[in-house]
């Protein structure tokens, strides 16, 4: 997936637009987008770990909130 921190470094100013999206759309009730995005998040957790580290805060407050709602 991302080969090295460049790489890392240079998508993860996206992972807050990633979490929103997921968010929004579970909140206007498109279940098979929300899926899809949180199976690619998974995946990426899965796969690259380190990519989540810098905001894991955020990301383990949005997943609470998901599994809350």
């Amino acid at each position: 997936c991302l080969s090295g921190s460049a790489d890392r470094d240079r998508f993860q100013d996206l992972l807050p637009a990633m979490m929103t999206t997921l968010t929004e759309a579970l909140n206007s009730g498109q279940e098979a987008t929300a899926q899809e995005a949180l199976e690619l998040l998974i995946e990426l957790a899965g796969t690259e770990p380190r990519f989540l580290r810098r905001q894991i805060v955020d990301v383990v407050g949005a997943m609470l909130q998901i599994a809350e709602a």
